[in-house]
């Protein structure tokens, strides 16, 4: 609950709480503030979406997935949970999953709760490129499974089973799949030490285990049969997870699971790598970036393993995969390497160390790269050819956004401001209020306020012009992006071209 929110509050409303202490920095009692906001009273002309997660924070606190759990039942079984009158009343009518996605679009947390939709892309991708013996829909297990973004948009068909050991988490997860009109179980438990589909074996397991937790129950399970390749260590539970989902795959059915890049080429893990390969289970390992994790940093690794119809015997080669770069496909860069060659003292089974020995020559990477940044360049200049000069002066008139709140024509919340009429378009407006918003001192620093921008005064089909020219803005802005990448990207395949023999310098009579 912000300072803002409770001095808009306290202008709004004649029956909000009284202050405990006065002056300028008012203090209120936080109970009584709660009691008015879940009071009977209509729902405010605030959008719906931010309503209810306001609503949620003060319910809720930080609790994020029991929130969103408590939205997902309601929106699905009518059930209330710890929701409040005012959250109710704003969620009454909202489409199942779009008022789910709204309200965990409103928290701001799209790309920071469970699985990023990037991992999510490039387990897909993986997924679509291994072989299927038969066309029928799969079975697909996730033992940690969290609100279900991996097992539920992965593999789009077939039945889903899924284990998580945060109750709400999983709450959300079954009924964000309910809303979806999926066939999914999802069961609350610790998959490692309380297996809760022990005796199941799966065609497709996915799974992003969680990392870096020595705690994983090893003393407990020395000796359990999930081990195949060896009792992970203590500081070892990926490699846990990783025989885990080994364990429920049926003869011909694949596991991807997403590890840190240290799992690799960590000494204490150099048996059981080597063993995995010795008994034809990993098939291929696959390089990410970093930043596709919501709990590190780290590079991730992806893993697929595959248990043989026939039982293991060594491969002759392991597939390492770059999906680090711009081509998540069946085109990324990718080397069969010599099981011979994993088998040495070491055992790393980083992809990097693979593809840099043996990419293909940096000529080839070079045609490829000027011509996409040519292709960038022209669409660069097309959408600067699309502005001509000014006047320097857009409309007659313009009018303070502050005009727009009194006149009921416009909201602002959280310095987000929206239209509330046909006659001005909520693109326009909120592209101006980004471009040119007022600013005002507070506290001895300079902060933006949105109320404080002003609108020029168009007729709708020139406010959509300028929506559409700032989305072209927007463009171009990704264009600069791209292009900048790829020249570093270029010096950096350039350096390892030197390195690697594949370039040289000119000769001076060159």
């Amino acid at each position: 609950m912000t300072r803002a929110a409770v001095s808009n509050w306290r202008k709004r409303y004649s029956d909000f709480p009284a202050p405990v202490v006065g002056g300028r920095n008012a203090q209120f009692d936080l109970q009584a503030v709660q009691a008015w906001l879940q009071s009977e009273r209509p729902v405010s002309e605030t959008p719906g979406e931010t309503q209810i997660w306001a609503g949620l924070r003060l319910t809720h606190g930080n609790d994020v997935q029991a929130a969103l759990a408590d939205v997902a039942e309601f929106l699905l079984h009518g059930h209330i949970g710890r929701l409040g009158v005012r959250e109710r009343q704003a969620l009454q009518g909202m489409p199942g999953p779009e008022g789910l996605d709204a309200v965990l679009e409103q928290a701001g947390i799209g790309t920071s709760l469970g699985t990023t939709q990037s991992l999510v892309r490039a387990v897909g991708a993986v997924i679509a490129g291994l072989p299927r013996q038969n066309s029928a829909p799969p079975t697909v297990l996730d033992p940690a499974c969290g609100i279900g973004n991996l097992l539920l948009d992965v593999v789009p068909e077939g039945t889903k089973l899924g284990q998580e050991l945060n109750r709400d988490a999983a709450r959300l997860c079954q009924a964000r799949a309910q809303l979806m009109g999926l066939e999914v179980t999802v069961k609350v438990g610790d998959s490692l030490r309380a297996d809760a589909w022990k005796t199941y074996l799966a065609d497709i397991v996915v799974c992003e285990p969680p990392v870096g937790i020595n705690d994983w129950g090893r003393e407990d399970l020395l000796l359990d049969p999930r081990w195949e390749f060896g009792a992970p260590t203590k500081g070892e539970g990926e490699l846990a997870w990783l025989q885990h989902c080994y364990a429920h795959l049926r003869p011909g059915g694949y596991a991807v699971i997403a590890l840190p890049q240290s799992v690799a080429n960590r000494k204490s893990g150099t048996r059981i790598r080597a063993e995995m390969i010795r008994r034809g289970a990993l098939k291929q390992v696959a390089a990410l970036p970093a930043g596709v994790a919501t709990t590190h940093q780290q590079p991730l690794h992806l893993w697929v393993l595959s248990r043989d119809e026939e039982g293991g015997k060594t491969p002759d080669s392991i597939r390492m995969v770059d999906l680090s770069g711009p081509t998540a496909d069946a085109l990324a860069p990718s080397v069969e390497v010599p099981a011979i060659e994993l088998l040495d003292e070491f055992v790393d089974l980083s992809p990097g160390r693979y593809l840099a020995a043996q990419q293909r020559p940096p000529e080839i990477e070079y045609t490829r790269v000027a011509q996409r940044m040519a292709e960038l360049t022209a669409q660069f200049n097309e959408t600067l050819a699309q502005f001509q000069p000014g006047e320097g002066k857009i409309a007659e008139t313009d009018v303070r956004v502050s005009d727009l709140m009194r006149a009921g024509l416009v909201t602002v919340t959280r310095n987000e401001v929206s239209s509330k009429t046909e006659q001005i378009d909520d693109e326009f407006l909120r592209r101006f209020v980004q471009a040119h918003g007022g600013t005002v001192r507070g506290s001895g620093s300079f902060r933006t306020d949105a109320r404080g921008a002003r609108i020029p005064q168009l007729d709708k089909a020139d406010q959509r012009r300028y929506a559409e020219a700032f989305a072209a803005l927007d463009e171009v802005e990704a264009t600069l992006r791209e292009l900048s990448q790829l020249g570093r990207d270029t010096l950096a395949e350039a350096r390892q071209a030197l390195v690697n023999g594949w370039l040289k310098p000119s000769s001076e009579e060159a």
